[in-house]
C-alpha cells in the first residue's frame, strides 16, 4: 500500500513540475531586498520586489542584497532567468 502511495505521489509531482515549466511566466523587477536559506527544506529563496523566488545554491551565492535586478518566474515561484540591470549613468 505505501508503495502505491509513493509512486502516485512521485507522478503527480512529476507531472505538477512539468505542467509549471510552461508559460505564461510572471515577472519581477526591483532591488533584491534579502536572501534566505530554509534549512528544513533545502530550498535557496530571494526576495525581489516583494515576490519570493526559489533559486539555486550558485545563483543564490553570486547575486548580492540591493542589486537592481528582473526576474522571470513559473507559477510556483522558481527563477527561470535572472538578468542584472546595469544603471545606464554608472555607479552614483
Amino acid at each position: 500500500m505505501w508503495i502505491l502511495k509513493n509512486v502516485t505521489r512521485y507522478i503527480s509531482r512529476f507531472a505538477y513540475d512539468i505542467f509549471d515549466a510552461f508559460p505564461p511566466y510572471k515577472y519581477a523587477e526591483g532591488l533584491l531586498e534579502g536572501k534566505e536559506y530554509l534549512d528544513e527544506e533545502g530550498r535557496y529563496v530571494i526576495s525581489v520586489a516583494s515576490a519570493r523566488v526559489e533559486v539555486d545554491g550558485f545563483t543564490f551565492d553570486n547575486l548580492m542584497i540591493g542589486e537592481q535586478v528582473k526576474v522571470r518566474l513559473t507559477r510556483a515561484g522558481r527563477a527561470v532567468n535572472i538578468d542584472r540591470i546595469v544603471p545606464r549613468q554608472g555607479p552614483i
